[in-house]
């Protein structure tokens, strides 16, 4: 999440553990998979997430995932999903708006040179 939004937004700063308050559990699968957030050391791929942080905050307020319905815990399963499609979406909107990036300045390097 924070290199997608490095990449969507360079000229902003570099986003931190604390910029993902209350979805410990994402984090955790993004540690998981050898990722660090913000600088903070890397952490071990056995070393389990702690139980009493899975919790989901919604609208400023902490619920622990075990306590949510199962309409709850499916409509977060889709809120989730639809989050990652953004993120993929506005991932790949980066990559072309960097390429056309580098296809304009090619195009204006190739083009013959006006006399002022």
């Amino acid at each position: 999440m924070a290199a997608a939004y490095a990449i969507c937004y360079p000229d902003q700063p570099r986003l931190g553990p604390k910029d993902f308050t209350g979805d410990t559990a994402r984090q955790y699968l993004l540690r998981s998979h050898g990722f660090t957030l913000g600088g903070e050391p890397p952490v071990s791929q056995a070393e389990p997430a702690p139980a009493a942080e899975q919790t989901v905050t919604f609208n400023g307020v902490s619920y622990p995932l075990s306590e949510l319905s199962a309409a709850a815990s499916q409509t977060l399963a889709k809120l989730n999903k639809t989050d990652t499609t953004i993120q993929q979406l506005q991932q790949r909107l980066a990559i072309y708006q960097t390429a056309r990036s580098v296809y304009a300045q090619a195009l204006s390097d190739a083009l013959p040179k006006q006399a002022p």
